[in-house]
């Protein structure tokens, strides 16, 4: 994987994941770390990628309110607040 930061390919993937588990990666060009996901408005989201998308069709497919969706998701056994789904 290239470098998020300054496009190197010279990377190695840690030992270390992230608290979702995804994998960590460090750059030996300019000494930075990144992740699986980095460059995306979901990397800093406690949440995995799959389940804030499926948040997101939920709302924009089926045109249902926050509230819905938080229901939705919670019938799936996933805890959010209508503010998680909104940010």
């Amino acid at each position: 994987m290239n470098c998020t930061h300054c496009l190197s390919t010279k990377t190695f993937e840690m030992n270390a994941t992230t608290k979702l588990g995804y994998k960590q990666y460090r750059c030996q060009s300019c000494t930075k770390q990144y992740n699986e996901r980095p460059g995306t408005k979901l990397n800093n989201i406690e949440y995995p990628t799959d389940v804030m998308m499926m948040a997101v069709h939920y709302y924009y497919r089926f045109k249902v309110s926050l509230d819905d969706v938080v229901v939705l998701m919670a019938m799936r056994n996933i805890l959010l607040s209508h503010q998680t789904v909104h940010n």
